[in-house]
């Protein structure tokens, strides 16, 4: 009986464990962005205007490095990847480039 309970709990922790590194780039990314962006970058306008300039995903990540080293944020990889996520998912919709 113990044993059943310490893998049922186990598979709880995991599961949990999964689902929050899921929503967490998302999240992260967002405060990252109002925290950071939003000073020079007034959201929606400049992601939602006809002329923008990012046009595909990888743009985007270059845009987003290009101001993270220019205001001397000295983000992780990782943190430039959940912005560039959050404002994919909420303004862009670039659809991923597929994997070799």
């Amino acid at each position: 009986m113990k044993f059943g309970y310490v893998v049922l709990c186990g598979s709880l922790l995991l599961s949990a464990s999964v689902m929050a590194k899921e929503v967490a780039p998302q999240n992260e990314g967002k405060s990252l962005h109002d925290t950071n962006c939003v000073s020079c970058h007034k959201a929606p306008e400049i992601y939602t205007r006809a002329e923008r300039k990012v046009k595909d995903l990888n743009g985007l990540a270059n845009q987003v490095q290009r101001c993270t080293t220019n205001l001397k944020l000295n983000w992780f990889d990782s943190e430039n990847d959940a912005v560039t996520a959050y404002l994919n998912k909420e303004y862009y919709k670039f659809e991923p480039k597929a994997s070799k």
